[in-house]
């Protein structure tokens, strides 16, 4: 019944992909969660045409490990598919609607690529060749380590679909965070065809549209300074997740490909907002993080702020005033978050503030990221007192234990 089952599912796809003319952009994250040992939650992200006849109820999940498993659609409200689905739609995008599709899989130890195939790409990306007839490809890496224990992927919070000006800067960021603190870099790379190759003819959007695209490895800030040709273009974001054992030596335990949109438009009049430049900081555990700024923007525009990232996440959660509201400028911001001894790691945390302004025909973005490192405030009320040839050291306890962080003891040294 299973090969049944499986014929059947490929024989539709390669019924419809003759006008299947439907991907966009798209991403396969993973979660352990509380799971039994090895167990993992798999979410297929997809955002396609709306208007396309092509519409997915499901799709053909291949697991790493030999196993392919059809994942059904969970979300939206309509009963366009047998299970009640029908994706949601986007109302800041024309003919857009977000898929996701969730399974559960249990994983022995090893290294694994998930990945998805589907025909096909919408058609007229000026960066691959005939896309309308380039399958849509995507994939993510996880490691199953008893010794790493339960290790949640990258999560990703900003949509994967942007609009750009012609002749105009443009800024996006993955909102990328990692829930146990690994650290993540980012790099970008050519959109793949089913075999996880290079798409054949492929193009960064910069060779074809012009201008420069750049990708800050630490934080996810992506600009392209400036397209000079309109159209849609795809480019892939590779988010690497990366954890220190205890040996010392720093290893890859996850990667998400995430492939994303972006569309340029032409004969547009907008100029991007402003959001200052804003420094890192390192802070002590229960410290209230509290700065504010000033955003501008050049045509006088409202803006629309918002916050991403680990810190908005967490509990108690970081705030950011005001918040997914249009407002005018020039607009003071205020960012709030209260540290506690549990967010004590060695990477910093990253918050990203995005600021779009209410253009009526392409509304323009500015994205800036701050670094906030947080630290154990270390041992209070420290008092040295000479003994002889020896000195009496004392202090207070430390409001944050360091055992909890996998530190023990303090290094005390003298001079």
């Amino acid at each position: 019944m299973k090969k049944l089952i499986l014929i059947g599912c490929v024989l539709f796809s390669g019924i419809i992909s003759l006008h299947a003319t439907h991907n966009i952009a798209g991403e396969i994250t993973v979660e352990c969660g509380n799971f039994p040992q090895g167990t993992h939650r798999v979410t297929i992200t997809t955002y396609t045409n709306s208007s396309s006849p092509a519409d997915r109820c499901e799709l053909l999940l291949d697991w790493g490990d030999g196993v392919e498993q059809v994942v059904l659609r969970t979300n939206g409200l309509q009963t366009i598919c047998p299970d009640g689905t029908d994706g949601e739609t986007l109302l800041n995008y024309a003919n857009t609607k977000k898929n996701m599709y969730v399974e559960y899989h249990t994983y022995s130890p090893g290294t694994y690529t998930l990945n998805v195939k589907d025909p096909n790409r919408v058609t007229g990306i000026e960066n691959i060749p005939n896309s309308v007839n380039v399958p849509f490809y995507i994939e993510t890496m996880i490691v199953v380590d008893p010794n790493i224990g339960c290790n949640n992927g990258p999560q990703l919070t900003v949509i994967p679909l942007d609009k750009a000006c012609m002749g105009k800067c443009f800024y996006h960021n993955p909102g990328a965070y990692d829930i146990e603190g690994d650290s993540l870099s980012f790099r970008i790379g050519p959109c793949l065809d089913t075999n996880g190759l290079p798409i054949p003819g492929y193009q960064y959007p910069d060779q074809v549209g012009g201008g420069t695209m750049l990708l800050d490895a630490l934080t996810g800030d992506l600009s392209w300074c400036s397209p000079q040709l309109p159209g849609k273009y795809n480019v892939v974001i590779y988010i690497e997740e990366w954890r220190r054992l205890q040996n010392g030596e720093r290893v890859m335990i996850g990667l998400v490909l995430r492939d994303m949109s972006i569309d340029v438009l032409e004969n547009c009049s907008n100029d991007n907002p402003v959001i200052p430049d804003l420094p890192d900081l390192c802070v002590d555990a229960g410290t209230l993080v509290n700065f504010g700024f000033v955003v501008t923007d050049p045509n006088f525009d409202s803006v629309r702020m918002e916050g991403y990232g680990g810190p908005f996440n967490t509990t108690p959660p970081a705030s950011i005033t005001p918040n997914n509201v249009l407002q005018p400028t020039p607009l003071n911001v205020t960012f709030n978050w209260q540290t506690t001894c549990d967010r004590v790691r060695l990477q910093p945390w990253t918050v990203t503030f995005k600021a779009t302004d209410n253009d009526n025909i392409v509304p323009l973005v500015d994205v800036e990221s701050v670094n906030i490192t947080v630290v154990s405030p270390g041992p209070p009320t420290l008092t040295a007192d000479p003994q002889g040839s020896s000195v009496n050291l004392a202090w207070g306890q430390n409001p944050c234990d360091p055992a909890t962080n996998g530190v023990i003891g303090y290094k005390i040294y003298r001079r």
